[in-house]
Formats: C-alpha cells, structure tokens, sequence
C-alpha cells in the first residue's frame, strides 16, 4: 500500500481506538471513584486525600505544565470546583479537615487542591523535607506510568515523525491501550487518567482554604505522631 494510504488507516484506527475505549479505560470521575483513588494513595502510599499524581502532556516540550494545565479543560474545571470532588474529609486519627488534593511537581501551582513540593532552596528544616519526601513517594506513579507507556510504544521513545496535528491523536490512542492493557484505571495498575468533564459546581468545597495553608497542614500532620510514618526521618537524614 502507499504511504498515505497507511498514514491514512493510522490516524483512523488511533482515533477509533479512542472513541471505542475511552468510556471504559478513561471513564468520567465520580464521587465515588474519588473517594476510592484517595483511600489507595493512603493504603499504598501513605498520602491521605490525595486523589492523583498530575503531569502534563498535549502541547509542545517548552511550555510549562502550570501554563498547560492552567489553559486545559481540566485545570479550568478544577479551578472552578467543577469535577465533582468530595468535600473536606478529616485526616486519618485526627480532627483536622483537609481538601482532596492533587500532586505535582516544582513545575505546577500551588492551589487549594494542587499541592507541589516546597522548593529545594528554602527547605529551611527536616519538617519541609520530610513533607517533600511523603509528597515525592506518593507522586512517582505518574513518573511510573509514563515511563512504562514509553517502554510499551516504541514510537513515544523518540521524537514522533509526523504532523503536529496527529500527535494529540496517536498519545491519546496510546494512552487508552496502555490501559486496556493493564485492565483498569486504579493507582496499583500505573494508569493514565484524562479527565474532561462537565459536572455541577460546588463552590463552598473548600471554604476558602488557600494552598500555602493545605500545605503546612499536611506538612505538620506528616510530621505529627497521627501522620507519620516509621522510616521517614532515616530516609530524608540519608540524603
């Protein structure tokens, strides 16, 4: 066959791909599912009401991931408190009530539900490094996932040869037969989430709690006899 003719069925399939299996490896987040993604991050990783570990793709390597989450239909519904997330829920063994949050790297915002690490040139005491660590543990499964996603799909370990305006196309194909193939969307399985959704808004979520203060609260609780964890203070004084 000629070249555009299978460039042709190429981008067909990807798009079919997408079309086909989004519903059930990408579904639109509820409540429900929130609450049960958060109780894994705090099972498994030690993170409570964390409900995912957020990175970006979609637009070209120079822009920064805050600027395309800012701009993505995502980060706009978030902003506006319209993806359906619970609202505060109190901490594990304490009476402290914290929003459901989102992590990310040095490279995102910090907001009322994004918490990123502190920056490494004011970690001014064991309490931020610890916090970083416990936020860093938790964090890798994107790292994880993507890196997997990599190995799976040759083409996405190299620079992909073809028009700008297929890429969206063959990454989001990719990414719905990466989790197909790891049969679900749930941390354990190193899945990749795309969310765009249209969902009503709840504007006293979080009663005004701004990031910087989310953050020192869950700063103090991992570093309190409630929230932390045995190995943490040999893991950040190794370093």
């Amino acid at each position: 066959m000629g070249f555009s003719t299978v460039r042709s069925i190429v981008h067909e399939t990807c798009q079919v791909i997408w079309n086909v299996l989004r519903p059930s490896v990408m579904p639109k987040p509820t409540r429900e599912k929130w609450t049960r993604i958060a109780m894994e991050f705090d099972e498994k990783w030690n993170f409570p009401n964390c409900i995912g570990a957020i990175d970006d793709v979609g637009s070209y390597g120079r822009n920064s991931d805050g600027g395309i989450m800012q701009n993505s239909i995502f980060g706009k519904k978030l902003t506006s408190n319209a993806l359906d997330i619970p609202p505060k829920k109190r901490l594990p063994r304490t009476d402290l009530e914290l929003p459901y949050v989102f992590i990310a790297d040095e490279a995102f915002p910090l907001t009322t539900n994004i918490m990123r690490p502190f920056s490494s040139d004011r970690l001014t005491d064991e309490a931020m490094k610890i916090y970083n660590y416990r936020l860093s543990r938790a964090r890798r499964i994107v790292e994880n996932a993507f890196g997997i996603l990599q190995e799976r799909f040759e083409l996405c370990q190299k620079g992909i040869q073809v028009q700008p305006k297929y890429i969206d196309n063959i990454i989001l194909a990719c990414t719905c037969l990466h989790n197909f193939i790891i049969g679900g969307t749930s941390t354990e399985s190193q899945s990749i989430a795309s969310v765009s959704i249209n969902l009503e808004n709840d504007n006293n979520m979080n009663n005004a709690l701004d990031g910087t203060t989310v953050r020192e609260m869950f700063k103090d609780y991992f570093n309190s006899d409630e929230g932390s964890i045995p190995w943490q203070n040999d893991i950040v004084n190794r370093h």
